[in-house]
């Protein structure tokens, strides 16, 4: 609309088919995007995937807003808050791993909600080297999602590298903790450490 506001409409398919698929149903989204005057926040509502279909697994409902913050030329920050979930599933497939304790073979019936915060920190250190930290909280209500009803935070630090303008390398250091129900290491631990390294070319 102008150079602070967008407006976005689309169709789709749904979350889980093509649109060609004849599992597909039609769905709409609808986003507001803001930025301020300064370029230092920007607010980004967001109907990402909506219909009134029923069908027996995975039409999911998407919901999330995300705001933008620039603290410094140097310093970023992001910020999404979500919410999902199936409209009148009535099982999972079979073959869906973990519901808690084995208890159910389907998922429960019904919307199976989730609610998920994350936020990225991003701070450039020179050219060449960017540090991330990422903080997430999320709560799979019902299990769908995860294939444990339990809320999770995660907390990742991580280092980009440019090695040269085609070559980025990323090591990254990553704690994750189940509140409610051991859901690591096939449902005996309640948290976890990941240590990791990827490298990205660019061509």
């Amino acid at each position: 609309l102008n150079d602070q506001w967008t407006v976005q409409f689309g169709v789709h398919g749904g979350d889980d088919s093509a649109f060609w698929d004849s599992t597909s149903r039609l769905s709409v989204q609808g986003c507001v995007r803001w930025v301020s005057a300064s370029n230092n926040d920007m607010l980004y509502p967001c109907v990402e995937s909506y219909n009134k279909s029923k069908q027996t697994y995975n039409n999911l409902q998407e919901f999330v807003l995300t705001w933008g913050h620039r603290f410094s030329r140097n310093v970023h920050m992001l910020t999404e808050a979500y919410r999902i979930y199936v409209r009148d599933q009535q099982g999972a497939p079979a073959g869906v791993p973990g519901y808690p304790l084995g208890q159910a073979p389907n998922f429960p019936a019904g919307h199976n909600p989730a609610f998920g915060i994350v936020n990225y920190l991003n701070i450039e250190l020179n050219p060449h080297n960017m540090i991330s930290v990422r903080n997430e909280f999320y709560n799979d209500e019902q299990g769908q999602r995860t294939g444990y009803a339990t809320r999770y935070s995660s907390h990742t630090i991580g280092l980009t590298h440019w090695v040269s303008q085609d070559l980025e390398i990323r090591p990254e250091l990553r704690y994750e903790h189940a509140y409610d129900f051991p859901a690591y290491n096939a449902g005996q631990k309640s948290s976890q450490v990941t240590a990791l390294v990827d490298a990205i070319l660019h061509y």
